[in-house]
């Protein structure tokens, strides 16, 4: 019944991108990040190591973190059976665009409510769309905004 419901969702996000474009789901990726850090943060969740253990704990996931130099941390994210939760079975073709439209921009949108004070920027490592593997695998790589950037923000 669970991977019927995920076979539904992918239909559903697929059917968007044909409709809209990729920019659709991004939009709306963003937003339900961002929206599931808020609720997380009225919870008490308050850190992204905790939170990023949560929400893929929530996909079924075991996931290891590991923090490395030149602040970065490394999420590895294992499953079961070589199923995403998010772009379905092995499928190399449609790997990017789920990265670029859906994953990407959710986690973009879900760290920068977390702690909105540090810019983001995420690599894949390693997708389970393209890789046929049960590991999906990103480095997120966070740097502090600048003290000019926090005053021009403050003041529009």
């Amino acid at each position: 019944m669970t991977r019927d419901v995920l076979v539904f969702f992918q239909a559903y996000i697929n059917e968007m991108l044909d409709i809209g474009g990729e920019n659709l789901p991004k939009t709306i990726s963003s937003r339900l990040g961002a929206k599931l850090a808020r609720s997380y943060k009225k919870k008490g969740i308050n850190n992204i190591p905790l939170g990023l253990k949560i929400l893929f704990k929530g996909m079924k996931a075991k996931i290891k973190i590991n923090e490395v130099p030149n602040n970065k941390m490394e999420v590895i994210n294992k499953y079961k059976w070589k199923f995403c939760p998010i772009g379905g079975k092995f499928n190399p073709a449609q790997a990017k665009i789920t990265q670029e439209a859906i994953c990407r921009p959710y986690m973009l949108g879900f760290l920068n409510e977390m702690d909105p004070e540090y810019l983001y920027s995420l690599e894949s490592m390693e997708c389970m769309l393209e890789s046929n593997k049960k590991t999906c695998a990103f480095s997120i790589t966070f740097e502090e905004k600048r003290k000019e950037n926090k005053k021009n923000s403050n003041s529009l």
